[in-house]
Order: C-alpha cells, then structure tokens, then sequence
C-alpha cells in the first residue's frame, strides 16, 4: 500500500533513521491548508490547558551539551510538564527545534498558517541541520511536534509531541486544528490528529500499518501499551484503511472526509471521521 504512494511520497522500505532522514529533507515538509482562518472569532485563548487558566512561562535558560549552550530554552521547565514534552526537548534552542523542510519538496499546502492566536506550525526537529545528534543522541529520532507560536515566532504557546509518528500536515477549521499522516515503510502507522482551538485538547486516532512492515517500525506505536502515558486522549482504530491520510481532508456537513487511495487495489475508499470526536 506504501510503495507507491501519491503525490511522490516516499515511495520504498527506509532502512535505518539516518536514510530516512535524508529522505525526508528532499521529499516530505508539512503541509498546511486553512479553512475559514481569516473570518473567525478569536477564541478564548490559554496557553497552557494542562491546567487550565494558566499562562505560558517565560523561557529560562538550561544549560546543555552542546555548542548552544548559551541560548535561551524553547520552553520552560513547567510548560514542558504541562504538555508532556521531555525536559531535554524543551532545552534545545527554539531555532533548533522548530524547523519546516522546504515547502517546494511538498507543494500541498501553504507551509504554515497564521490564526488570531498564533502561528500553528508542523515542526520536524530531527532534520534541523542545527542540530546536534551528537551532543544529544537519540532525543529528535524520528521526533515532530505540533505548535502554536506566537506570530514572530519567537515563543511556543502550545507544543504536541509525536514521537514515531511524525505529521505531514496541517488543517485549520474555525473550531480545529487538524494534523496526519499517512504511513510509509519506515514508520508504518498513520495517524489523525485533533486540537480544539479553544481549549487546546488533543485527541489522536492512529491506523495500524500493515504486518510486514511492523518489525520494522524503530517506535512501536500501536499498541495500547505504546500509546499510553502521550499527552491527551490517544486511541486506536481498525488498521489502515483504504483511504489516502497522506493529503489534507475536506471538512464537509457530513464529517472530515479523507479521498480514496488512488494506487489501493480497485481504488480505494474514502473515509469519512467525525470532526469532534474522530470516530
């Protein structure tokens, strides 16, 4: 199903992080598409729902291993614990750790989309060429994040990690922000992912990929076990269905339709999720 996926998506079984790093920086970057982002009401924002009421602290300065050992931090050490993110993340220096490929390498989309509150962006970390693996083993392997960022970019406001799952692109609806992607044969699943724009919740639904490719999944991310413990509500669906999670949904009255994968075996079927809940 993976192997000749559409829009020149990597199209072959990625052997090893480090050949699926290069693939990504000359084939895949985020994809944003907005929906109604000009003619909404701003919502009540918090930077923080975790808990709830609470502002976004000011960055603090960690020191690290590493030639950026003088830069400020990207996030302070509570706003890390509030969304989950490791500390060691939340160190690196924001010019490190939101990073967008080349948009003309995934010309789906706009590459990133301006809101009344913020800039919402896919960030892929671990292709940075500002980062230093070295100094830092392991901690971006196959590591992306969904942000919210203040409008010069200058300070998160919201960060969703994902691990081994890492998003291809962006919707934004008046009510939510939508990120997926759809998997491949180095990182098999696929995932649907939901932010309420005004609470800052997250659900995600992840879509087993096929069997012959899960020994081969660096992160196990579908079972139950694997999933559990990620911030917000993480659940699992039945495997990978016949639809193409790969390009940006249409938000229609009857839910948040997917097309059908045009290289599946008699063309595939569109899948059609609610946009509240994702079922």
């Amino acid at each position: 199903m993976r192997d000749t996926a559409p829009g020149g998506f990597v199209g072959f079984v990625v052997a090893g992080t480090r050949r699926r790093r290069l693939a990504i920086l000359g084939a895949v970057a985020a994809a944003v598409m907005v929906v109604g982002g000009v003619a909404i009401t701003r919502p009540t924002h918090q930077a923080l729902p975790q808990p709830a009421g609470q502002g976004a602290s000011s960055p603090a300065t960690i020191p690290t291993a590493s030639p950026t050992t003088s830069l400020p931090a990207s996030q302070s050490a509570a706003d890390a614990r509030a969304y989950g993110i490791d500390p060691a993340v939340a160190a690196l220096p924001i010019g490190v750790r939101v990073f967008q490929p080349d948009p003309a390498s995934w010309p789906l989309a706009p590459a990133q989309a301006s809101t009344p509150e913020g800039l919402w962006l896919v960030s892929l970390p671990y292709v940075s060429p500002d980062y230093d693996d070295a100094a830092h083993p392991g901690l971006l392997t196959e590591y992306g994040e969904l942000l919210l960022l203040t409008p010069d970019r200058s300070r998160i406001l919201r960060a969703y990690p994902f691990r081994g799952l890492l998003p291809q692109w962006l919707l934004v609806t008046p009510k939510a922000v939508y990120c997926g992607r759809q998997g491949d044969g180095g990182l098999p699943n696929s995932l649907v992912c939901r932010v309420d724009r005004s609470t800052g919740a997250l659900i995600v639904v992840v879509f087993p990929g096929p069997e012959e490719f899960a020994t081969e999944d660096y992160f196990v991310t579908d079972t139950p076990q694997a999933l559990a413990g990620r911030p917000g509500s993480w659940h699992l669906a039945g495997s990978n269905p016949s639809a193409d999670l790969q390009h940006v949904p249409q938000l229609t009255a009857d839910g948040l339709v997917f097309a059908p994968y045009p290289n599946q075996s008699g063309g595939g079927r569109e899948l059609r999720l609610d946009p509240a809940t994702l079922k």
